[in-house]
């Protein structure tokens, strides 16, 4: 089997991390004899060495940033690297499979789903912090966060396969369905450890310190072993994460109410890593992480490391421990109960050695390569596409019911129109109507050139604004489909067939959009996020004018707002969104927009602005869900505070001085 592992942690040197879980799962699968790839920007020193010594995975570097490129946060560039990397790579080797932490596959799924990429390779997910409401995490309050919740939940909701570690993380993935694959956990490497009667008045929690850890717990329950002996100690070993209330440091905001016999007590060791004195000898005491991500990575290192262990009952960690056989279960939430089980093993050692050692046992007894490729395997079968006919037939002739109908409003821009129009003419073999809507032009040369049109549908009307014009024009054609195109854009080859096969593989699509090519005043390929529930009514994360649509879904939410003077495509994508229309974005250009001078967006959008957003905001707040109505003025409280500035026309003004 060919199978690459997507994991930027893998650069992270953290036993308790993704990466590690992640090289774990490589190596065994390596040493099975399988073709394993480690696709990332760098490895963790230890990871590094071992992958140059030969005999294990191989690592690709991760492409650069494609020149030009502008994305709403680094994560977004981040999977783009990514698509372009395994790309090339299955197509030097072929891969079988490709296994993500689940925001980095947000352009590779893309690409599968709606551009038929990858149609032979499994795409499977591996679920991480972001997009899981039980993540224990703060409301959502910056639009990093909010777009880095929208990959992930993509990911999930779209991958062939979705892995999970263990039954609670699987029933807490809303959307897995058929897909969902218990995917066994993997032995970390480290050396497994032959346990003894250790030093079990010496105490680690294991996990990362976040408010769904039960840190608070653990130290609750230390308070109370203090008051039974002052010789016990406490260890925390994880690392420490920005996630109090106010997004600070989460070990200062657990340990500062702390008594001072406590605060002697605990020590704060990081992370464990692998080869270092952050690892716990055999023996000791060891709690482990009630996170629904981190529980099972606690339970494997602490069982191959020998410890005694105690997990919260309901936990994704508690399913590895065999209550009083390889550990002891206790109460979730209890900090008498936790007190009362470690007082117990730290009273009876040779007892606790026991449950060491049948912890020790079972984590020699982890997961095979074999389990692993099984869960792959499952699925590959739906993956693969049928063998194709030994003579292919002729592709049928474009149907009616597939008629485009690309509708191009124009008011005194006449030098620009045939240009759009040859782009359209050019860009592929679908069947297309060209219409084109003369908002009452003024200019001769833009009259001239209208009335001189030849095989078009022409649409004269007194000047009524762009969004009355582009409703004339839906009107008017007779395609099952629309695609805007302004007079002065151009459309890119190729756009329109590939949007209409993406519309074809999944019917549930309203409509698709492309990355947005820039040029003239401006150079660069604007990368847009898609519609993220929340955010893009605050930020307009979505293309611009220029996708693909399904008439009747346009029609349905009553067209183009025609009381907006600008920002009209953004409030149809507000529209759509809110009348329960799902779109998606193509990982390819789908509109050459001109920036020039006498543009509208130069000439008087930008400088409408903030009562636009204000509009928006009183006709779509309403719509917006519980959830929103928390997170939006958050959000907003953040870009106001940061000074973020999305708009690069704008950021072009404000450069040269230009009245806004």
């Amino acid at each position: 089997m060919r199978i690459a592992y997507v994991c930027r942690d893998l650069a992270v040197d953290d036993l308790l991390g993704v990466g590690a879980q992640t090289f774990s799962a490589a190596d065994a699968m390596s040493r099975a004899g399988h073709q394993v790839y480690l696709v990332c920007e760098a490895l963790a020193p230890g990871r590094e060495q071992k992958v140059r010594s030969g005999g294990g995975p191989a690592w690709v570097p991760l492409a650069p940033s494609p020149a030009g490129h502008q994305y709403f946060t680094e994560r977004q560039e981040y999977a783009d690297r990514v698509y372009r990397t395994v790309s090339e790579l299955r197509h030097e080797v072929g891969l079988d499979a490709i296994d993500f932490a689940a925001a980095e596959a947000i352009t590779t799924i893309r690409a599968k789903r709606l551009l038929g990429m990858f149609p032979s390779t499994i795409l499977a997910v591996r679920p991480g912090p972001e997009g899981m409401a039980t993540s224990g995490a703060r409301d959502i309050d910056d639009f990093d966060e909010a777009i880095a919740e929208f990959m992930s939940r993509y990911a999930l909701d779209q991958a062939d396969v979705v892995l999970a570690d263990s039954t609670v993380l699987a029933e807490a993935i809303d959307g897995g369905g058929g897909r969902m694959q218990y995917c066994p956990p993997s032995s970390p490497p480290v050396a497994a450890s032959h346990a003894t009667a250790g030093d079990a008045y010496t105490i680690w929690h294991f996990g990362d310190l976040r408010p769904d850890a039960g840190v608070e717990t653990f130290l609750q329950a230390a308070e109370l072993l203090l008051h039974q002996n002052p010789e016990f100690r406490f260890v925390l070993a994880g690392r420490d994460t920005e996630s109090d209330p106010f997004g600070r440091s989460y070990l200062e905001y657990a340990t500062r109410r702390l008594s001072p016999r406590l605060k002697t007590a605990l020590t704060f060791a990081g992370p464990p890593r692998d080869g270092s004195d952050s690892l716990p000898p055999p023996g000791k005491q060891c709690v482990l992480s009630c996170s629904i991500h981190q529980g099972p990575a606690s339970a494997r290192l602490a069982m191959a490391l020998g410890q005694v262990i105690t997990a919260s009952s309901g936990t994704a960690a508690a399913e590895s421990v065999v209550h009083g056989v390889t550990g002891r279960v206790v109460p979730c939430g209890d900090p008498g109960e936790l007190a009362a089980v470690l007082l117990e093993n730290a009273a009876s050692p040779t007892k606790a050695a026991r449950l060491a050692a049948a912890a020790a046992e079972t984590g020699r007894d982890r997961a095979t390569a074999t389990e692993i490729a099984a869960s792959y395997q499952a699925r590959r079968s739906s993956c693969t596409p049928p063998a194709p006919a030994p003579t292919p037939a002729p592709a049928p002739a474009p149907q009616t019911a597939d008629l485009i109908s690309v509708v191009i409003p124009l008011w005194n821009q006449g030098r620009y129109l045939m240009d759009a129009i040859e782009s359209v003419r050019a860009g592929g073999p679908q069947e297309v109507e060209i219409v084109v809507v003369d908002d009452g032009s003024t200019d001769p040369e833009t009259i001239a050139t209208f009335d001189a049109l030849q095989d078009v549908v022409k649409v004269r009307q007194p000047n009524s604004g762009l969004s009355a014009a582009r409703n004339a024009g839906i009107a008017a054609g007779s395609g099952r489909y629309v695609i805007p195109l302004d007079a002065d854009d151009l459309l890119p080859d190729g756009f329109a067939a590939a949007a209409l096969q993406a519309l074809r593989r999944d019917p549930g699509l309203a409509y698709v959009t492309g990355h947005v090519h820039h040029f003239g005043l401006l150079d660069h390929t604007y990368v847009p996020v898609g519609h993220v529930p929340g955010l893009s009514l605050v930020l307009n994360t979505h293309a611009r004018a220029t996708g693909l649509f399904r008439k009747e879904a346009i029609e349905a939410v009553g067209g183009y707002d025609e009381e907006l003077p600008a920002c009209e495509d953004w409030d149809l994508y507000l529209s759509l969104a809110a009348a329960g229309y799902r779109s998606d974005v193509l990982p390819i250009v789908g509109q050459h927009y001109r920036r020039h001078p006498d543009s509208m967006t130069f000439s008087s959008s930008n400088a409408m602005r903030l009562p636009l957003l204000q509009y928006l905001l009183r006709k779509h707040a309403p719509k917006a869900s519980a959830d929103s109505a928390v997170e939006l003025p958050l959000i907003l409280a953040h870009l106001w505070k940061t000074g973020y500035e999305p708009s690069a026309s704008v950021r072009l003004q404000q450069r040269d001085g230009r009245s806004l």
